[in-house]
């Protein structure tokens, strides 16, 4: 029988791992639906906060940001992932954005996600967050949104820096012709061509590092939406930055290979373990 596993490089050792079937569902946590933390270009936008149980002073938090293209998704897509994370002691705040197609565009989705770390320190004793311990976990378009955060980019100058950053199979480089150019062109009000400026502004591997905290990048080597190669180049990048990253391979996954049921467990526990070392 072929083994299949994941290849995981943290801190500098290799693990290779047998996938194990997905995590049982989670418990010790509730959920606040549908709360405003701010307006959007086309009204309130919206977020769930998951809140471990008991809940406790100055606990490490996550913001998780959907992904769709920038043009669609819900805040619901990381719900489980969500659940996960607040099982494990993490306040979890999944967020909504504006998306692209109707006016909106570049880098308002990001000023938004700025916009969602500020209110979860303000709210911070609420939900007993430690403002200092906030991180930001994006997949795919929210992965580009994640990454840029991480970066440092368009944060606002009164705004700390996130504490670490989670990119999950992320949109690293939006002028690679083999990423969906349509939703790039929407995104961005116009294709890369047209666009130059923004278009590296909006591409982590091409955006300078302002903030160097721990960096958690994942991916599927068979993802055929956003290439592989994207997520080594911006791995080169960290380190050569001297930024600490944590790689997660997931030999054959594909785009979202963090939803595929081989990469579930490993996935989650190697991004939890991650988020205990770098928030602790």
């Amino acid at each position: 029988m072929r083994r299949i596993g994941l290849f995981l490089c943290l801190a500098g050792s290799v693990v290779w791992a047998q996938a194990p079937p997905p995590m049982a569902a989670t418990s010790g946590f509730t959920v606040k639906k549908s709360v405003v933390y701010a307006q959007g270009v086309h009204g309130d936008l919206l977020a769930d906060l998951y809140v471990p149980e008991p809940k406790r002073e100055k606990m490490p938090a996550v913001l998780l940001i959907h992904g769709g293209g920038w043009l669609n998704g819900t805040r619901d897509a990381m719900s489980p992932a969500n659940e996960d994370m607040a099982a494990a002691g993490f306040v979890g705040m999944t967020i909504e954005y504006d998306l692209s197609g109707s006016g909106v565009v570049f880098p308002t989705a990001l000023e938004e996600c700025w916009k969602a770390v500020h209110w979860l320190r303000e709210h911070a004793g609420e939900y007993g967050v430690d403002p200092q311990r906030i991180a930001v976990a994006g997949s795919s378009a929210g992965g580009e949104l994640a990454a840029l955060m991480g970066l440092g980019a368009h944060r606002p100058t009164d705004e700390p820096a996130v504490a670490a950053a989670i990119v999950y199979n992320g949109v690293l480089d939006l002028g690679d012709p083999k990423v969906g150019q349509k939703t790039v062109t929407s995104y961005l009000g116009g294709s890369c061509e047209e666009k130059k400026v923004l278009c590296r502004e909006a591409s982590p591997n091409q955006t300078v590092v302002l903030t160097p905290i721990p960096f958690f990048v994942g991916h599927g080597t068979e993802d055929a939406t956003v290439p592989y190669a994207q997520a080594e180049q911006f791995v080169d990048k960290l380190r050569k930055a001297r930024v600490a990253v944590t790689v997660f391979t997931a030999p054959g996954g594909p785009h979202t290979y963090w939803k595929d049921r081989r990469w579930v467990q490993p996935n989650m526990e190697a991004s939890i373990a991650f988020l205990k070392q770098a928030l602790k």
